[in-house]
């Protein structure tokens, strides 16, 4: 953290504190492209749709005769 005065800068900020267009390109970028290479938001959600795809098939399975 960065003194000034007796104003503590910190590395984040609010959601709130953002100005509307305030937030460059790049910024925004490294986010998003962070996100695709860990595949956050896409790893998450096809985890979630196999799981469930085989919950669903050991139900069908054990409904059978």
């Amino acid at each position: 953290m960065a003194y000034l005065g007796n104003v503590t800068l910190e590395d984040t900020v609010g959601t709130a504190a953002i100005k509307d267009d305030a937030v460059t390109a790049d910024k925004l970028a490294n986010t998003i492209n962070t996100d695709i290479a860990t595949g956050v938001t896409a790893g998450t959600t096809a985890n979630t749709a196999v799981t469930n795809a085989a919950t669903a098939q050991t139900t069908a399975n054990a409904a059978l005769p």
